[in-house]
């Protein structure tokens, strides 16, 4: 049974093994980068005309990936070792996968098996304009989320660059269905996130007051530090903190959307033949 103990503690420890902190830009962080680029090209490039089949499978394979390393993060932190080397298990509620960049966790596999439509579209634009700017955002601003803990630092450059991959290939591969309607129903999509993360972050700080649960980093009760106007944004108030926060996002999210509408439209006649909504075959 001591070994039994030692064992598992030697296994608990591994995961969190350490390293130093990668510095933005460094190899560690380029490399990371090169992938995501390559990865997109890949899978737009070969997929970019994917049946309905094909297109779950890859979008499923790519939530499978990133559920699969969300759950081993959150094993991670929820545990600690004192300086004693005692072992505690309690719950860090401020890493929770609510945060803007934690969509694909929930959204990817309704847009993989909803049928095409009004909610397909919506949850679809959100991904390739808010979500992609999330995970972009991270990548230029990397220092803000690498750590000590090596698992983490493989994990967020993982998961955003996944986030990355799918959002533009969801973009790429229904580009004939970015209508004139679809950003206000990514609006839409977003203003219910920021709802529900304002009304977590509401009611987890009345129940765990000790922990700083900031999701979408809008919490009325903490902000995040910036790199410019720190002062002026830590003392605005909380609902024009939101109110900003809102357009700010929404106003890049709608310039990435014209971007979209700018080079896929219109399509040649040779791409409509080939529409994702004419091809039938199910997962």
């Amino acid at each position: 049974m001591y070994e039994d103990n030692e064992s598992m503690e030697k296994f608990l420890r591994l995961l969190q093994s350490k390293m130093d902190v990668p510095q933005p830009f460094g190899s560690f962080h380029l490399f990371a980068v090169f992938l995501v680029i390559l990865g997109t090209v890949a899978v737009c490039a070969n997929f970019h005309n994917a049946d309905e089949k094909t297109f779950r499978r890859v979008l499923v394979t790519i939530w499978t990936v990133m559920i699969a390393m969300e759950a081993l993060k959150q094993f991670i932190k929820s545990y600690s070792f004192t300086p004693e080397g005692s072992l505690v298990w309690a719950y860090a509620w401020d890493s929770f996968p609510l945060q803007l960049c934690d969509s694909p966790l929930y959204l990817l596999l309704p847009i993989a098996f909803l049928p095409n439509g009004r909610m397909r579209d919506a949850l679809s634009v959100f991904m390739y304009t808010y979500i992609l700017l999330g995970g972009v955002s991270t990548f230029i601003l990397i220092s803000t989320t690498f750590t000590a803990t090596i698992y983490f630092n493989v994990h967020t450059l993982a998961h955003h660059g996944l986030q990355v991959i799918a959002c533009i290939f969801i973009a790429v591969r229904n580009r004939d269905r970015i209508a004139a309607h679809s950003f206000l129903d990514g609006l839409l999509v977003f203003l219910i996130a920021v709802t529900l993360a304002t009304t977590f972050n509401v009611v987890m700080h009345l129940l765990v007051p000790d922990q700083v649960i900031n999701m979408f980093y809008i919490s009325p009760f903490f902000k995040k530090t910036m790199p410019i106007l720190n002062d002026a944004w830590q003392s605005l108030h909380w609902i024009p903190t939101i109110l900003l926060y809102i357009s700010g996002v929404s106003l890049l999210a709608y310039l990435v959307y014209r971007f979209y509408k700018k080079i896929f439209h219109p399509i040649p006649q040779r791409d409509l033949a080939a529409a994702p909504e004419k091809r039938k075959e199910s997962f």
